[in-house]
């Protein structure tokens, strides 16, 4: 589970949204796609769209090594374009990628600063995330977690979304209203199946 980011309103962590992932060609010669879901409630029902994005990876030469990366990693940047996201209803899509407002401000980004490595099982991750134009320091806790697609990093968060300056979406005169509050689950390939 998610320690969470440090912001003033939450203690949990967040990671962004679905992300394609472009890994350095020394570490795994393909792409890995890593699974990501947003879910929230409303006053009507409980939501959870899918999305997908980009990570680029640059391979360290010495540093704490992390399953997958031997050698460590120097750097990690995750970009989620906000049109990348696709809720089961249209209507709900257009929704997010409005509140979010996506025209101004079309990329959540999450650029890694440091990692500490706990255990064998177990990191925490520390960076900085951007959603809405707004950046906060961001900490996580990642498990390392095998399986048939090899070695996944996962985890979940919680994010206040006034925290980074959106207003969760009201619709039909105040009938339907989003909670502040968001979760993200994360399942991010790290190593493939040898």
């Amino acid at each position: 589970m998610m320690s969470g980011f440090e912001t003033s309103s939450i203690k949990s962590l967040i990671i962004v949204t679905g992300i394609g992932v472009l890994i350095h060609p020394t570490s795994f010669g393909q792409e890995l796609v890593p699974e990501f879901t947003i879910s929230g409630t409303s006053t009507v029902r409980g939501w959870t769209c899918p999305v997908r994005g980009k990570m680029d990876v640059t391979v360290s030469e010495a540093s704490i090594p992390v399953p997958g990366f031997p050698n460590g990693l120097e750097s990690v940047r995750l970009t989620v374009p906000v049109q990348a996201i696709d809720c089961p209803e249209a209507q709900m899509t257009e929704h997010l990628r409005e509140t979010m407002e996506e025209s101004s401000y079309p990329e959540i980004v999450y650029q890694l600063q440091s990692y500490r490595v706990i255990d064998e099982d177990h990191a925490v991750a520390s960076g900085i995330l951007e959603i809405h134009g707004i950046q906060k320091a961001a900490d996580f806790e990642v498990d390392f977690v095998q399986s048939n697609a090899g070695i996944l990093g996962r985890g979940e968060a919680s994010i206040n979304m006034t925290d980074f300056g959106i207003e969760p979406p009201s619709l039909w005169r105040g009938l339907l209203n989003v909670g502040e509050i968001v979760t993200v689950q994360f399942a991010v390939p790290l190593q493939s199946p040898n």
